[in-house]
């Protein structure tokens, strides 16, 4: 289970312009999660759990599943799954180390650089850091819009 935890820790979901950005020679369309190959590799091998079945948890194919063991990466919105699955046999919570986005020139560009995700991980982790809300809190982005007069966020805490 130790290495499961280490290789779910390892995981790094990177916006599609930070992927670019890091790997110029390969393009992509949405988030990614770096560390998949190496999930699986640990699911199959640790868990004892053939690619068949592996695909089965992540709902694709068995060819997908190969693509995330050759490139270590895949769409954020397909791992989803499989992420799940692993967070449930780990007791996690979320992601770990979602990605920082970098400096931009202004409010407005740092909130579009960031996905709806990464807004409820990071406030989440706020909340927690500096008020001492307990872990069990989950926050839910309900609404983000832009005004002359500012950038309104509506949150849902539990």
């Amino acid at each position: 289970m130790n290495s499961l935890a280490n290789a779910f820790k390892a995981l790094e979901v990177l916006t599609q312009d930070e992927f670019n950005r890091r790997f110029p020679q390969k393009h992509t369309l949405g988030e990614v999660v770096l560390g998949m190959g190496e999930l699986v590799e640990v699911l199959k091998k640790d868990q004892g759990l053939s690619l068949r079945k592996i695909a089965e948890i992540a709902d694709v194919s068995v060819a997908g599943l190969d693509r995330w063991r050759n490139n270590g990466y895949g769409s954020k919105k397909h791992c989803e799954k499989l992420i799940a699955h692993c967070q449930q046999l780990l007791g996690e919570s979320r992601l770990p180390h979602p990605v920082a986005t970098a400096p931009a020139g202004s409010v407005a560009q740092s909130l579009r650089a960031c996905s709806p995700a990464q807004l409820e991980a990071a406030i989440e982790r706020a909340l927690q850091a500096q008020l001492g809300f307990p872990d069990s809190l989950e926050c839910t982005l309900v609404r983000m819009e832009a005004g002359a007069d500012g950038h309104r966020l509506e949150i849902l805490i539990r």
